[in-house]
């Protein structure tokens, strides 16, 4: 097991409902498909895998009261993730995903109270109950007041901080919430586009990346796919291919690279490793079924770093 670190994860807590078309879908009829159930939410999620990994877990999300959220709860409890500073809303949030008939993302929906409901009062109360932590996550489910607010309080109590973009829709509000110190983000090639349109009109990946540097992002950590990484961390960047794997479920691959990445960090692995790590993470995750993979231990990340060498 790894030395116990503290870890708050921030944002989303829902139950996902994954549903792979037998064929290619088609648009504006319906598709057959099988459908599963798993826990998710990028927060959540990534909380589960850090908590498998050993780390000490507050996750601070919303809870509801209903079946769906008393299942969340179990799942959250069993894994030991702290839910304890959660706040309660009426209804679990649910997403719900459309694969192709090979595993690819389709399109997605979500429904959560998340953004309401974890507003920069209640989170300024919540962590002035927290006396220490290693890492703070946090994902882009937040308004852009609630991610200023985690970020100046990250600041002053010397808080690490991880961004996580969630989707197009959403990255953006990185943007908005900077100039800050964030430990690193890890946008796809369509957020980190985003990140153009809503800044200076740049045009060129470099010019993305010196922006972002400028704002505070110590490291940028743009995922191609199934082409390979690039992460810039302002004076030098490297890349590393995408892991070969035997793909069965796309759904929480990119949650499982930030946990890896974030494990690797805390472990006071260097910058290289931490993204061997996160691939090494996200090959895991892209061989198992649902969002989290249950058997996720330091030996199954090693396991598959050892992969990627």
């Amino acid at each position: 097991m790894s030395t116990l670190k503290h870890v708050i994860c921030i944002g989303a807590s829902l139950v996902d409902f994954n549903f792979n078309c037998f064929k290619n879908p088609v648009l504006n009829t319906s598709n057959p498909a099988a459908m599963s159930k798993s826990p998710g939410g990028v927060a959540r999620n990534i909380a589960h895998h850090l908590s498998l990994l050993g780390c000490k877990v507050t996750l601070i999300t919303c809870e509801a009261d209903d079946a769906e959220g008393k299942w969340l709860k179990e799942i959250n409890a069993s894994a030991g993730i702290d839910t304890s500073l959660s706040c309660r809303e009426s209804k679990t949030g649910v997403y719900a995903s459309i694969h192709d008939h090979l595993g690819n993302f389709h399109i997605g929906v979500v429904s959560s109270d998340v953004e309401d409901k974890l507003n920069a009062e209640f989170l300024s109360g919540v962590l002035s109950r927290i006396s220490e932590a290693d890492l703070l996550i946090a994902d882009c489910n937040l308004s852009v007041d609630s991610l200023k607010s985690l970020l100046d309080i990250s600041e002053k109590r010397k808080w690490p901080v991880i961004l996580d973009t969630v989707s197009v829709s959403k990255a953006s509000r990185i943007i908005s919430a900077l100039p800050a110190s964030v430990l690193m983000i890890k946008p796809n090639e369509d957020e980190f586009r985003q990140f153009a349109t809503e800044s200076e009109s740049f045009y060129h990946e470099d010019e993305i990346f010196e922006f972002l540097h400028r704002k505070g992002v110590k490291n940028v950590w743009l995922s191609r796919g199934e082409n390979d990484s690039i992460l810039s961390i302002g004076s030098d960047s490297f890349s590393l291919s995408a892991p070969s794997a035997n793909i069965i479920d796309t759904n929480g691959a990119g949650d499982a690279a930030v946990a890896g990445w974030a494990y690797a960090f805390l472990q006071g692995k260097n910058i290289r490793e931490c993204l061997q790590f996160g691939h090494a993470a996200a090959g895991a995750i892209l061989e198992s079924q649902g969002s989290v993979r249950p058997d996720m231990s330091t030996k199954l990340l090693e396991d598959y770093v050892k992969k990627l060498k």
